[in-house]
């Protein structure tokens, strides 16, 4: 192996330790590539091999773990043949040599990118007369570029993107004639947009996205012939672009510009491009008042991707648009375009249609596409759903209607789309029977059918959609109850039932089987019982939560409302911990189970006007997420707790319309929450913020920091839970027989005692740690 001249290992997994002697007896290699094997060792070994291997012209070390100063690598070079060096995506950092530029004169392809080197580009790198190739990308560089680099005679691609540039773009760079490709993106760069661009009469890809340019665009980025590629989006550019601004660009198949202040084409209307795009971004850069569907876009014979949302367009879509049947994408979503939608029945190509948020009515035309996967055709003035939609729509993936005038019922041929994965039909004016075919579906991980006019019960067939995530049947008028089959779909993060007419028990198989619930609202409903304990078995506490329930709910920026008192709080879904259950304005009985206080991670809890009775767990306190507790309208009596000023978050509380009694408790949050309303309905309350004083005699709930009030209780619960202990050893005999033969008596007491003595033990065994 001596004799060796090429290696090539990368894109491979193996012990390479002994690898470095291996490799210094190959003194005649000429190319090695290491790159991407896993490499974890710091810079130094380079230098050493590459001063003891002469001949070598190409060395690839790229996607390693290689870590050090950058210096380490050149630091005993004494060899400067090297024409190809890549140290990409590695750990080096450093500031670069200054005598790079006499060590590497040979030097042809230089990729440093995704390190985190910083400091100044050193003047002598200009020295690499025949470098055609500088990948500096993705690096913490920020110094502006020096004047010496504009020697680079022979640079064909340069990437300074991701990096901390700032100020002008250097003039420099004008220069470098042979420049095919330039990379500018992700950096401060402010000002004009440089005119001396038409200078790169080579260029073929230009990207000076997500910078701070502003300005016009200059016509004379006309004559660039051989552009191909061209991205300026995320500036804040205001152009209007003419016929000259591409007269010669008869290779350009890229244009994007999302993300301005404006862009407008003023061209005329018979206007025929010398250029046939293939991907057109135009998101978010106005087209200017009164803006319609460009004409020129009918000659566009080779466009796939089209977006122009949020563009400020008006008028109707024009019949031609179903000629343009190389289109894979088509995103016009967030403008003002009215009338019906055209037939696209002829768009074969089509994976995915987005119109949402305009003023588009009427029905949904002939579509008939084996290919479409996500269809959004949310927040317009929609009536209808085509009764034969699964035959139309075979492969469909997402399907979003919501938020339109969509009336009838829901077409049985949705049961045809084997495919389906998100289903939005809310907010509409659907009526008639939920679907019996869900077995079907069993690919749905999103459900959304609420507030419509549905009626009848939940079909049982709904436990055959068993990868579900997101169920939201809401505001409709579904009566019966919840089907026990639902506890097959496990995988259930989100429920949403409120606001029918469903009755019975809530069901204790929630808690069994529903192990990833994270939001669960039954409000406004008919159900009746007390709340079962399993409920909580599937609220469990977590450090955070999967990245398909962040992803499943509205984006960021949407609202997840929880009513209370007539007011909707809104919780931002941009949440690290997002756990709420509302089981408000139904007839439950009973007390409020202490247990429910373990669920430390909860945010919202309502149980409003309910028929709840007894005392307000004084273990509150321990729900320490707890931002919205709205407990109104119920049969609850006695003090409020102290330990409830230890919820920090807590900003909005409902305690009003019951028998509560004795001083509001003060301190920390409580302090915040100073509307009389929390506490109306209370007559016999006391304290801040209600007009009546406490006397002699009443009940203080007290102050969490009242260190006498702690002891106190203390003691008081360390005589409690031993009454119990001890109560256990004496009456267990005389009990015995009788939870024989009373199973709901036997598992009562069981579950009594327990909770008893695991109280008493955990108490005993915190005072012994703190003492």
């Amino acid at each position: 192996m001596t004799s060796l001249t090429f290696l090539d290992l990368s894109d491979n997994y193996f012990n390479h330790s002994g690898t470095h002697d291996l490799l210094g007896l190959m003194k005649k290699l000429t190319h090695l590539n290491l790159a991407n094997i896993w490499i974890d060792e710091k810079v130094d070994w380079i230098s050493e091999f590459l001063g003891d291997t002469c001949h070598l012209k190409s060395l690839d070390l790229g996607e390693n773990r290689i870590y050090g100063d950058i210096s380490g690598v050149f630091k005993n070079m004494s060899c400067h043949n090297l024409e190809s060096l890549s140290l990409g995506h590695n750990l080096i950092y450093g500031e670069l040599p200054q005598n790079l530029g006499d060590q590497l004169q040979y030097l042809i392809h230089l990729d440093l990118s995704h390190n985190l080197l910083h400091g100044p580009i050193p003047k002598l790198l200009g020295n690499l007369s025949v470098l055609t190739y500088l990948d500096l990308s993705s690096n913490n560089f920020s110094v502006p570029i020096p004047t010496p680099l504009g020697k680079f005679s022979a640079l064909t691609y340069l990437d300074l993107s991701s990096n901390n540039f700032s100020g002008l773009i250097p003039t420099l760079l004008g220069n470098f004639s042979s420049l095919t490709y330039l990379d500018l993106s992700l950096n401060n760069f402010s000002g004009p947009f440089p005119s001396w661009f038409s200078n790169l009469t080579s260029l073929r890809v230009l990207d000076l996205s997500e910078n701070q340019l502003s300005g016009e665009i200059p016509i004379s980025m006309g004559q660039l012939s051989d552009l191909e590629s061209i991205d300026i989006s995320f500036n804040g550019l205001e152009t209007t672009l003419s016929e000259a601004h591409f007269a010669k660009l008869s290779k350009l198949q890229v244009l994007h510009a999302s993300f301005n202040k404006m862009i407008r084409f003023r061209v005329g209307y018979d206007w025929v491009p010398p250029f046939q795009l293939v991907e057109l971004l135009l998101t978010s850069s106005k087209m200017g008042e009164g803006a319609q569907f460009p004409q020129w876009l009918k000659n566009q014979k080779a466009l796939i991707d089209l977006d122009m949302s949020n563009c400020s367009m008006t008028g109707s879509l024009p019949t031609w648009l179903q000629s343009m049947n190389s289109l894979g994408e088509l995103d016009l979503s967030h403008n003002n375009i009215s009338g019906p939608l055209p037939l696209l029945s002829s768009m074969n190509s089509l994976r995915s249609l987005d119109v949402s948020h305009n003023n588009i009515s009427g029905s949904i035309p002939e579509l008939s596409s084996s290919t479409m996967l996500d269809l959004d055709l949310s927040d317009n003035m929609i009536t209808h759903l085509p009764t034969n939609i699964g035959h139309m729509l075979p492969h469909l993936q997402y399907l979003n209607l919501a938020r339109n005038l969509t009336s009838g019922s829901i077409p049985d041929s949705l049961c045809r789309i084997k495919e389906l994965e998100h289903l939005h039909l809310s907010n509409n004016h659907l009526s008639g029977n939920l679907p019996d075919c869900w077995p079907s579906l069993s690919n749905l991980l999103v459900v959304r059918l609420s507030y419509n006019e549905l009626t009848g019960a939940i079909p049982k067939s709904i436990g055959g959609a068993n990868n579900l995530i997101s169920l939201q049947l809401d505001g409709n008028s579904l009566t019966g109850q919840i089907p026990s089959t639902l506890k097959n779909c496990t995988r259930l993060e989100l429920v949403d039932v409120g606001g029918n007419n469903l009755s019975g028990n809530l069901p204790e198989w929630i808690g069994k089987h529903l192990l990833d619930l994270k939001f669960l609202r039954l409000q406004n409903n008919d159900f009746f019982g007390t709340i079962p304990l399993e409920f909580f078995r599937s609220m469990t506490i977590e450090a955070s939560l999967p990245y398909t329930f962040y992803r499943l709910l509205p984006m960021s920026g949407s609202l997840i409302s929880e009513v209370m008192k007539g007011v909707e709080l809104e919780y931002s879904t941009n949440l690290k911990y997002l756990v709420n259950l509302d089981l408000s304005s139904n007839h439950l009985v009973g007390e409020i189970p202490w247990e429910l206080t373990n669920l430390s991670s909860l945010i919202g809890l309502n149980l409003s006007h309910n028929h709840l009775r007894g005392e307000i767990p004084a273990e509150i306190g321990d729900m320490k997420s707890l931002e919205s507790l709205d407990l109104s309208n119920n049969y609850l009596w006695g003090i409020i707790p102290a330990t409830l000023s230890k919820l920090s978050f807590l900003s909005q509380l409902n305690l009003s319309n019951y028998n509560l009694s004795g001083q509001i408790p003060t301190g920390r949050q409580l302090q915040t929450l100073d509307d009389p309303w929390i506490y109306e309905g209370n007559p016999q309350l006391c304290g801040a913020p209600l007009q009546r004083k406490c006397v002699n005699g009443e009940v203080a709930a007290g102050v969490v920091d009242n260190e006498a009030g702690d002891d106190e209780g203390r003691a008081d619960r360390i005589w409690f839970y031993g009454i119990i202990t001890a109560g256990f050893a004496m009456g267990f005999w005389a009990v015995i027989g009788g939870m024989v033969v009373k199973t709901k008596w036997r598992r009562t007491y069981f579950r009594y005692i327990e909770v008893a003595v695991a109280k008493m033990l955990g108490y005993l065994l915190s005072q012994r740690f703190s003492n």
